[in-house]
């Protein structure tokens, strides 16, 4: 698109990224409201049993990381940074493909949330209305936000706006969607990692559960691992998705192995807080061998045809680095 013809969004890049700080900031909001809620139900007994470390902890970290990468994005918007509305695009669409899965999930498995949560026995009427309303607010938060997230990044006049409005180099230039996602992917990855301390480190390998500070030290090779094709990834270096494709064959047969032999109620017991693992169980059954080794088959046979489908987009050792180019510009 001319950048002299484009439409200028410039009003809308303002509008979602204060609409992006906004979500940042009401996940900040919600750490001192869950450690206020943790607090004040210690004081009621038998409310606060099950709200430990392992069961607050995750959460407050994903909060955190979820809180500044809105803030930080929402803020980049604003300034019409061209990596800022790539990576938002990017985000979005991640965050639409993901939702609409936990929204197939949710229809799924209401029932046995139902049970667990104790929403089972309530009148027809009563529990008709928890699951509408429970659904209508996940498929807003999960799928149409981010569809207005989608639809608002992906338009050439977005982008344009942000090239005339921020026209020195960027990181993300010539990063076609797909690296840009890839290495968000591998950046949100690795600031997850901060929820397993919470869980004892516990780290599967190969049908074994490492915990302590083997665990530690293995999911310390992980972070660095990620950190490390983040930034690969975002130069579309060769080499990033050569480890990459080898490091997920890796876990792939780790994880199959391991769902073979270790039982989801095993897990449960490490993870979840003291006397909810037998309940969870109870709610939601025990998966049979096959269908975990089939649910791990299918969700890393997905990743690593998605990496085979980025191959062509990263740099042959040939191909002249970003540099070069600007140089001989």
């Amino acid at each position: 698109m001319d950048p002299e013809a484009h439409k200028d969004r410039s009003a809308g890049l303002v509008v979602f990224g204060i609409i992006e700080i906004a979500i940042g900031a009401f996940c900040a909001l919600l750490i001192p409201l869950a450690l206020a809620v943790t607090l004040a139900s210690r004081t009621i007994e038998g409310l606060g049993a099950g709200l430990d470390v392992r069961t607050l902890g995750p959460s407050l970290a994903l909060y955190a990381v979820i809180a500044v990468v809105f803030v930080w994005i929402g803020i980049g918007s604003i300034r019409a940074r061209r990596w800022a509305a790539a990576v938002m695009l990017s985000l979005s669409w991640l965050w639409l493909i993901s939702g609409a899965l936990a929204m197939i999930g949710l229809w799924l498995l209401m029932p046995r949330i139902g049970d667990l949560a104790g929403i089972a026995d309530l009148p027809g009427g009563t529990m008709t209305l928890a699951l509408v309303t429970t659904s209508l607010l996940v498929g807003f938060i999960y799928v149409l936000l981010p569809l207005a997230f989608v639809l608002f990044y992906r338009s050439p006049n977005v982008a344009a706006t942000c090239r005339a409005r921020d026209p020195g180099p960027s990181w993300v230039d010539g990063c076609p969607t797909p690296i840009v996602s890839l290495a968000l992917v591998y950046g949100l990855g690795a600031a997850s990692l901060v929820a397993v301390p919470a869980w004892g480190f516990q780290f599967p390998l190969f049908g074994a559960v490492l915990d302590g500070w083997g665990g530690a030290a293995a999911w310390l090779l992980v972070l660095v691992l990620l950190l490390y094709l983040m930034i690969g990834t975002a130069r579309r270096d060769p080499q990033a998705w050569a480890v990459s494709m080898a490091a997920s064959l890796v876990a792939a047969s780790s994880s199959t192995v391991t769902a073979a032999v270790v039982p989801w109620s095993a897990w449960l017991g490490r993870v979840a807080p003291a006397g909810q693992g037998p309940e969870l169980v109870a709610a939601f059954g025990e998966p049979s061998p096959g269908l975990r080794v089939a649910l791990s088959l299918a969700l890393w046979g997905s990743w690593i045809a998605y990496l085979g489908y980025v191959r062509r987009l990263f740099l042959s050792p040939e191909a002249p680095t970003r540099d070069q180019e600007h140089r001989h510009a």
